[in-house]
């Protein structure tokens, strides 16, 4: 992450209000884990500390005592972070599992109709157009098949955040560290949604 905290008070021009949310609720916990802090750095009697299971007496002399506590609340911060890069992959996914479905529908039907019946396989032309659910159920192909449309920027972008979001699934066995921040997954995952709904311009691809 490129950094962690790096929460603005504002919140940018979202299309899509599922990741909106999913956003929201980010900045609320982050918000949480920013009063925390601010608490358990006042709290002398570090009473605050134990509450939130951070024994600062038993750890070793010579520990200042607000190093700890940044320590602690970075730590926090980092989870934070990586569950909301998880949290907005997860919405983004189902969003475009459900464009998927309706282009995979739509696509059928024009082929159809369209589809001169005394040409090769005319009874069963419809086979031919790939099933949502069944020849590309995850996220991988669907931005295949999405990468035709964007521009090498922003299929470079989601490519690195989709890498991470696995990376994280799976422990951080694999894979490297992110350098976007949470506001601008969002913004990269919801101008990929725009172009796969057609709102925004296609790229050809060369």
């Amino acid at each position: 992450m490129a950094a962690l905290i790096e929460y603005k008070k504002f919140t940018p021009a979202i299309g899509s209000t599922a990741l909106l949310r999913a956003y929201e609720l980010y900045m609320i916990q982050v918000d949480l884990a920013t009063h925390a802090k601010d608490r358990a750095l006042d709290d002398k009697s570090n009473r605050y500390l134990l509450k939130l299971g951070l024994d600062i007496a038993g750890k070793p002399r010579g520990s200042r005592r607000e190093d700890l506590i940044q320590d602690y609340f970075d730590g926090m911060q980092r989870i934070i972070m990586d569950n909301a890069v998880l949290n907005l992959v997860a919405v983004f996914e189902k969003e475009v599992h459900a464009l998927a479905t309706q282009a995979s529908g739509r696509a059928k039907q024009v082929v159809g109709r369209h589809y001169d019946s005394n040409q090769p396989y005319a009874a069963s032309i419809e086979n031919f157009v790939k099933n949502a659910n069944e020849d590309i159920n995850n996220l991988k192909g669907f931005c295949e098949i999405a990468d035709a449309c964007m521009s090498r920027s922003l299929s470079s972008d989601l490519n690195e955040i989709i890498n991470y979001r696995n990376r994280l699934a799976h422990g951080k066995r694999f894979g490297k560290e992110i350098g976007k921040s949470v506001q601008e997954v969002l913004e990269t995952l919801d101008q990929a949604l725009a172009t796969i709904r057609g709102n925004n311009t296609c790229y050809p691809r060369g």
